[in-house]
Formats: C-alpha cells, sequence, structure tokens
C-alpha cells in the first residue's frame, strides 16, 4: 500500500508541476497526484478545462506525470506547495 506523507503525517494528495518531468512545455501546467483505494498512484490535470491542455497530448503526458510520481523523491504539499514538501511511501496494508 503506498501513502503519501508530510512531516505532519499522511496527506490526501500532492501536486506535481509538469515542468518536473516535461521541461518547458509543461512548466505551470499542475498535475494532482492521489493514491486510489487499492494503493496505486493515480494523476489528473489539476486544470482539466485549460486551454493549454486542448494542444497537449495529455494522454501522453498524464502517463509520464504518474511514472515521475511513483519514481519522485518529493512531491508539493496540496495546501502549501511552496513551503512544504511530500513523498509517496510504502506502507503496510
Amino acid at each position: 500500500m503506498k501513502t503519501i506523507m508530510s512531516n505532519a503525517g499522511p496527506v490526501k494528495s500532492a501536486l506535481l508541476d509538469g515542468y518536473s518531468f516535461g521541461d518547458r512545455i509543461l512548466e505551470g501546467v499542475i498535475f494532482r497526484v492521489t493514491i486510489d483505494e487499492n494503493g496505486e498512484v493515480q494523476v489528473k490535470e489539476e486544470e482539466p478545462d485549460h486551454p493549454y491542455n486542448e494542444v497537449l497530448n495529455m494522454k501522453k503526458w498524464l502517463k509520464k506525470a504518474k511514472i515521475f510520481a511513483e519514481e519522485a523523491d518529493v512531491l508539493s504539499h496540496p495546501d502549501r506547495p511552496h513551503e512544504e514538501d511530500v513523498w509517496i511511501e510504502d506502507t503496510a496494508p
């Protein structure tokens, strides 16, 4: 089972700036990372109606975002993205 952790304990989600894996083409495109009921990492666009998303192959970038999130050392806290990091760790079921 996977859990998104902060220094204060588990959190429900994390934020991921697309720049981390998509360089300048995804700079500022934010993805929300969650863990589903099966303990699997899930990623979705934070602003799915943003016009920029219409010109990008978001299916491709969502796959890359998921891979990056699963392997990343740190992600951004959903409530304090510029102040605190979160991470994904394996926890006992």
